[in-house]
């Protein structure tokens, strides 16, 4: 299965974004070709494929990878999605 993911652009050169996931040291690079407006350092951005398919508010990327870690079951009363309690969930880092 193939999941779009929201990633933290580190730095552009040559139309390609060079991009955290996480709060990891793993970086992925993604075409812009499909966006019609650049993002800058900092911005989030929806990946898939290699390509980014749009920028992301700061806010919807934590909500979203909150919800890839397990943070939450996005719905409600499925049990076979919820974290087990105690996990621990970090917030993305802006700037």
């Amino acid at each position: 299965m193939c999941l779009a993911v929201p990633a933290e652009v580190v730095r552009i050169a040559d139309n390609v974004a060079t991009c955290r996931l996480g709060e990891g040291q793993s970086l992925i690079r993604a075409s812009l070709m499909l966006l019609p407006e650049p993002p800058a350092p900092g911005d989030y951005l929806m990946v898939h494929a290699g390509f980014a398919l749009r920028i992301m508010d700061p806010a919807e990327a934590g909500e979203t990878l909150r919800l890839l870690r397990g943070g939450e079951c996005p719905i409600e009363g499925d049990e076979a999605c919820a974290a087990p309690a105690g996990a621990p969930v970090a917030a993305p880092r802006k700037g």
